[in-house]
């Protein structure tokens, strides 16, 4: 099976081509949040690398949120593109929460924080714990974090956090948490989301719908306006 996956939900980008279960090209976009221009160069280059012609195609998997609003329409529009041209393929995607909590239990990590930068000083954040989530999907400020968890349910074991919003936020959130292990993120996460072809039973289902968790500016502007 030929498969595609690619991420656009962060500033770089990134194609994984994935041929009878087998990951054997990936490429990094080059330009930082220019998916626009360089999403469907790229997934050109690594078929034509490959010898795959696009009609040739029969799955493409791709990070449906949240993350960048622009970054993910981008993306879930070359994705139903696909899909348009040939209704015979598989569409699906999964949440980059998600796929950071794959990313930390490749470190062995059974406890995982998610944390996505979602700017306005706030971060989008997923608990999973065996690889299945154990909280909503939410955005949030940092300092509220504690009582997410709580709120949740969930206890102040030992646990590690993974995801862009440690950049900004790392210092805090190891205040909050001192029994918290940050763990280096991957810079993208489509080869992540091609060995999930490996998994027969993710901790995720996978849908073609985007997710996006909470409204962007244009939307709000546009309610204040209506």
């Amino acid at each position: 099976m030929n498969t595609i996956c690619f991420d656009t939900s962060g500033p770089h980008g990134c194609v994984t081509l994935v041929q009878n279960g087998k990951i054997i090209a990936s490429m990094e976009l080059s330009r930082v949040y220019g998916h626009n221009e360089t999403l469907l160069p790229a997934i050109s280059i690594l078929l034509n690398q490959a010898g795959i012609e696009p009609g040739k195609l029969e799955q493409v998997l791709f990070v449906r949120g949240p993350g960048s609003f622009t970054g993910l329409r981008i993306g879930i529009a070359v994705a139903y593109g696909f899909k348009a041209a040939n209704p015979e393929l598989t569409l699906n995607g999964y949440t980059s929460l998600y796929l950071l909590n794959r990313a930390g239990r490749k470190s062995g990590q059974e406890r995982v924080l998610s944390l996505i930068d979602a700017r306005k000083k706030q971060v989008y954040a997923g608990f999973f714990e065996n690889d299945l989530p154990v909280s909503p999907y939410s955005v949030l400020k940092p300092d509220m974090l504690p009582d997410f968890l709580l709120k949740n349910g969930i206890s102040q074991e030992p646990f590690a956090a993974i995801g862009n919003a440690l950049e900004p936020y790392g210092e805090q959130v190891t205040q909050l948490f001192p029994q918290c292990q940050p763990l280096a993120a991957p810079s993208c996460l489509s080869t992540i989301l091609a060995e999930i072809l490996d998994d027969p039973s993710p901790g995720e289902a996978a849908s073609p719908e985007p997710i996006y968790i909470r409204k962007s500016d244009a939307e709000l502007n546009r309610n204040k306006t209506s």
